[in-house]
């Protein structure tokens, strides 16, 4: 039995190899497992740690490890650009997106940057339509 910690959660964990980087992990409880799937991005020795459910009756063929979800952050806007369209649109151009928040409520600006949950395929670079990204973006979740 193993576990992991993030902000302050510990969840418990059993783990064997399928093959060369490739674990299964039970959960000791389902609102775990929820926690760790709408969590991720995880980091497991400085990398990746791509969890993906894998139901019963299902071969490890039928899982797609080539896409994570993570959460984006945008810096370096105008204040006048910091709108939940802004992040769909954002968020839209680099992958599938999934969740785009918005920086005002109630006429409020909460914070000077976006955030938006996009699901991007790992195996390939990041690109814009005008070319690479370089400074545009952090990736927020991984330490």
């Amino acid at each position: 039995m193993g576990c992991l910690q993030k902000l302050g959660r510990i969840i418990r964990i059993s783990r064997y190899e399928v093959e060369e980087n490739l674990y299964a992990i039970s959960f000791h409880s389902e609102s775990d497992l929820m926690y760790v799937l709408e969590n991720a991005p995880w980091s497991v020795g400085g990398f990746l740690f791509n969890f993906k459910r894998w139901d019963l009756g299902m071969s490890l063929a039928e899982i797609d490890f080539s896409v994570a979800s993570y959460w984006i952050q945008v810096h370096g806007l105008n204040v006048d650009e910091l709108t939940y369209n802004s992040a769909v649109t954002i968020g839209s151009s680099l992958g599938i997106l999934i969740k785009a928040e918005d920086p005002i409520v109630n006429n409020v600006l909460l914070r000077d940057f976006l955030r938006c949950r996009v699901q991007i395929e790992v195996l390939k670079p990041l690109l814009l339509d005008s070319g690479p990204m370089l400074r545009i973006m952090r990736i927020s979740g991984l330490n």
